[in-house]
Formats: C-alpha cells, sequence, structure tokens
C-alpha cells in the first residue's frame, strides 16, 4: 500500500519559527503546487536524524550538524535552502546559578543539552577553553534534557543549557515574570563568541534533501575496496542500513545547530536519488513555502494570526514572543532607516529561502569548520544546493560580524519593549 503524499517530519515539536511550513499547509499552498504534505512531530528531537536517514519519511527539518554527520554515515542529504538564518546559540543560565560571564564558571556545573551532538558541543567548548582557562570535557556534568532544556533549568535539574536566544532565552524570560524577577536575569554564553566562529551561521535552519544511492555506493566502494565488500557484506542498495550502523562510528567530534529540510528514499528500491526523480515535487514544495514566507513578511501579524487558527497550540503570551524574536520587526528604524530589503534581512527568518554560499565555503565557516573538527574529511565537498529555487536571491550579508552586533541590538530592544506583535492584548 503506498500514498501519493509526502511526509515531512518537523526537527522539534510546532514552534513558530516552522510558520512558512504550516502556513503553507493552512492557505494551500501546497496544494497549488500539485503536492499534498502531512506534517509531522517528533517527540524526541534525537530519533530524527535516522527516521529521515532511514527513508522512513520523504522529507523533514534537522540541524545542519546532524546533515553534515548523517552525511559522514552514510545518509546521503543535501541543504535545498534555508529557513532561519543565524539564530545565536549558546549556553544559556540565570543569574545567580554560579555561570556567569567568565567561561571557567562553568568548572563543576551541570550542563544540559538536546541530544547526541549537544554533548560534543560541549565537550568541544571546554577542549577550546582547555588552552585558555585549563577546561576540560571532564569539569562538567552533561545531562540530556531533550526538549526540555528551560524547563531543567527551572527546576534546577541543571545549572545551564544549550539552547536558542529566540526559543529557550523566551521561555526562561515569561518565567522570571511569573516569579518577580526581571528578564534580564536570563543569560547567554554564545557558541559563535566561544568558539571564535565570527558569525551564528552554525545555527541557520535550512531545508535539505537529496538521496544520491549511487553516489554513496561509489564512495563507500572507493573504501572498501571494488565491489564494496565489508567483512562479505556486499553494499547491495537493500543492505544499505548495515552500512549506516557501521558508519556510526566515523563521527568523532560536531557542532552546529542549523535546522534542515531532509529528503530520503522511502520505497526500499535504492541506488536512485529522490531529487532527481522528485525533482518537480522539490521545486514545489520550496515554492509553496517561499509564498507562505513571502506572506508572513508582507504582514506578520496576519501570518501569526492564520498560523493559530490552522495550529490553536501555538496561540500563547510566550509563543507569540518567540516569533516576534524570529521575525523582522520593520516597524523600527535605526539611525540610517528602514531595513534594506535588497539584502538579506538580519533578523532570523530568512527572506529568500537560500543556502548562503558564503556560510558553506569561506574558511572560518562550518564545513571547513567541521573538517577543524573531525566530522568530515579533507576533500567533504559542500552537500547543498540553491538549483531549486526558482527567484531571484538576495545579497549576501557585506559584513556578517557587524550584522550579528545589529541582531543583538535588535533583539535586546524587541525583547524590553515587544516585536511585531506588541499591542495586540
Amino acid at each position: 500500500m503506498s500514498t501519493d503524499k509526502i511526509t515531512f517530519l518537523l526537527n522539534w515539536h510546532a514552534t513558530p519559527y516552522h510558520l512558512p511550513i504550516f502556513l503553507a499547509q493552512a492557505k494551500g499552498y501546497y496544494a497549488a503546487e500539485g503536492i499534498k504534505v502531512a506534517l509531522l512531530e517528533p517527540n524526541d528531537p534525537s530519533d530524527v536524524t535516522e527516521i529521515i536517514g532511514s527513508g522512513k519519511v520523504d522529507m523533514g527539518c534537522k540541524a545542519m550538524i546532524h546533515t553534515i554527520a548523517g552525511k559522514a554515515r552514510g545518509f546521503p542529504i543535501k541543504s535545498i535552502g534555508t529557513l532561519l538564518d543565524e539564530p545565536f546559540t549558546g549556553v544559556i543560565y540565570l543569574e545567580g546559578s554560579g555561570v556567569t560571564e567568565d567561561f571557567t564558571s562553568l568548572r563543576g556545573k551541570r550542563i544540559g543539552y538536546v541530544g547526541e551532538f549537544g554533548k560534543i558541543q560541549i565537550d568541544e567548548l571546554t577542549t577550546l577553553g582547555m588552552l585558555d582557562y585549563g577546561l576540560t570535557p571532564n569539569d562538567y556534568t552533561a545531562v540530556r534534557c531533550g526538549m526540555n532544556i528551560a524547563r531543567a533549568i527551572k527546576e534546577g535539574t541543571i545549572d545551564a543549557g544549550i539552547g536558542l536566544e529566540n526559543v529557550q532565552m523566551c521561555e526562561l524570560e515569561e518565567w522570571c515574570k511569573t516569579q518577580g524577577r526581571p528578564t534580564s536575569d536570563v543569560k547567554m554564553l554564545r557558541i559563535d563568541e566561544l568558539a571564535e566562529l565570527g558569525c551564528c551561521c552554525f545555527c541557520s535552519i535550512l531545508y535539505i534533501g537529496e538521496v544520491v544511492w549511487h553516489v554513496l555506493r561509489r564512495a563507500l566502494a572507493s573504501l572498501l575496496g571494488r565491489g564494496g565488500a565489508l567483512g562479505g557484506l556486499r553494499l547491495r542498495p537493500l543492505e544499505l542500513d548495515h552500512v549506516h550502523t557501521c558508519e556510526r562510528s566515523v563521527l568523532s567530534r560536531a557542532m552546529r545547530a542549523e535546522i534542515w529540510l531532509t529528503f530520503s528514499r522511502s520505497d526500499g528500491t535504492g541506488n536512485e536519488d529522490f531529487l532527481n526523480t522528485h525533482k518537480s515535487e522539490a521545486a514545489a514544495f520550496m515554492r509553496a513555502v517561499k509564498r507562505a514566507t513571502d506572506e508572513m513578511f508582507a504582514d506578520p501579524k496576519a501570518a501569526w494570526d492564520a498560523f493559530c487558527e490552522f495550529k490553536p497550540i501555538m496561540n500563547t503570551p510566550l509563543n507569540e514572543k518567540i516569533y516576534e524574536r524570529s521575525v523582522p520587526f520593520l516597524q523600527s528604524k535605526s539611525r540610517s532607516g528602514l531595513i534594506d530589503r535588497n539584502v538579506r534581512s538580519f533578523t532570523y527568518m530568512s527572506r529568500d529561502a537560500a543556502n548562503v554560499v558564503r556560510d558553506w565555503t569561506k574558511s572560518t565557516q562550518v564545513t571547513n569548520y567541521s573538517k577543524r573538527l573531525g566530522i568530515v574529511s579533507d576533500d567533504f565537498n559542500p552537500n547543498m544546493t540553491n538549483e531549486f529555487l526558482s527567484w531571484p536571491l538576495l545579497d549576501e550579508v557585506a559584513d556578517p560580524i557587524e550584522n550579528q552586533k545589529r541582531i543583538a541590538r535588535r533583539q535586546m530592544q524587541i525583547a524590553m519593549n515587544g516585536g511585531v506583535l506588541a499591542g495586540r492584548h
């Protein structure tokens, strides 16, 4: 029994930054493009990579580090666009927890993380810190929290945890209000600053896709000898799951928190490229979410109302705050005037849904950073494309570091004064 519906698995429970994906469903944009999409949410975000990579769903969202690691492990996936662009990610903590702006304050603390790669993230930070501060991965206690980082901080089961400025920080700020505490008690040690990355492109939320079985088979055959034998195991298409298991030992270091959209085969026939055989569906999906994105930028309030009507559970004060911290605050002016709409917005939601080439190729950015961490080999080529985007792409930001400073100022302003939904209640 089969279905012509495209199954789409989110990286997380439904969150305000998923708005374009849901709005395209609510407004019938997928149907207008001739495709049917079933939207799914996970209970455990750590399940998502394996479910998508094994072909049990057609598409989904996942962090960039998982996509890079997945490719290294034998899951052939490729980024085909961006949803959320460079959201600040870091070690979040409360004033008085014992964690401070001094990196050495992490010594002896309980640090929460979401899944497998969160632990590797923290290990990498402490390894980097060892050079300057004498820290090692043994100097903290890692606590796996899944989707409950903010709750664990509130309950005191961890001292700090890895999270996003526009999600977990918002959760804690709203909680502080109920406790009579100032929202300024919520702090973050940003990973891009600690790891000296220059910008937060490692956290960008991307749309990914591609299954290239024949390329995977050739690569593994090259590594394992002609014919692709591994201890008597032939690399036949239906046996690639065994190779996936073997490849899990390849990844030793990882760091990145971008969310991507992933395509993979679900029919088990193997040796055929999903995107090569489903190009029209992939392009149709991107056109639909781009149409929803355009609608969100044109009228953020109306887009939010439509999202909440379609998904009533989103209609909470907390989700409104998360949305405000994720979308552009176009009413505000800086000394230079309104935001230049001809370049990428310096807020988080991507305006053109494109992969930012600089983030993949510049020596300080994610691909080369992944090589530095040993996630991929030196001959690894960025697994991304913009070929499914049929609209003009915006110019890249000329000065990413200055852009990050502008983001920080704007997010602080929104945290204090509200954003696009201010004054609704």
